[in-house]
């Protein structure tokens, strides 16, 4: 990740990306303010305003590799113990405690390292949202066992 730091991330399926994605999705409407969920709510998905896109895209990036590192995630290397009330603090030779791999010390880490979080997305989702893009025009219906397309 840079700044000495490293998660430790056991691999997962395409099917439960699917799953963690759809839980994403659902939490990025969830969270939306209440004049975004009228929005929302009352209008087609082509029809949203470009803000309340972009905020719902945001929280759902949020949502999703904190859930992918929530679900899947073994650890962290790297990240130790601040004095009290003073946070985490990234510094590998640093002599302190690790901080815990818990989801507040995990948000926490994101909102500081806002580089190391995008980075973090960009190598756990990039193959999954690689073969999301892809399709396949060919692959059997699910529900009929014949080719679709």
């Amino acid at each position: 990740m840079g700044y000495g730091v490293s998660f430790l991330v056991r691999g997962f399926s395409y099917a439960e990306f699917k799953e963690v994605e759809s839980a994403a999705q659902r939490i990025a409407r969830e969270q939306a303010p209440m004049s975004e969920q009228a929005e929302l709510d009352s209008m087609d998905d082509e029809d949203i305003s470009p803000e309340t896109e972009d905020a719902v895209k945001g929280r759902y990036a949020h949502a999703l590799l904190l859930l992918i590192l929530l679900k899947f995630g073994t650890g962290w290397r790297g990240v130790v113990l601040a004095p009290e009330g003073e946070g985490e603090v990234v510094d590998p030779d640093a002599e302190e405690i690790e901080a815990p791999f818990v989801k507040p010390r995990i948000e926490d880490f994101l909102e500081q390292f806002p580089g190391a979080a995008l980075s973090l997305q960009q190598q756990l989702l990039t193959p999954y949202q690689a073969v999301s893009l892809e399709g396949k025009g060919s692959a059997p219906s699910q529900s009929t066992g014949i080719p679709a397309g």
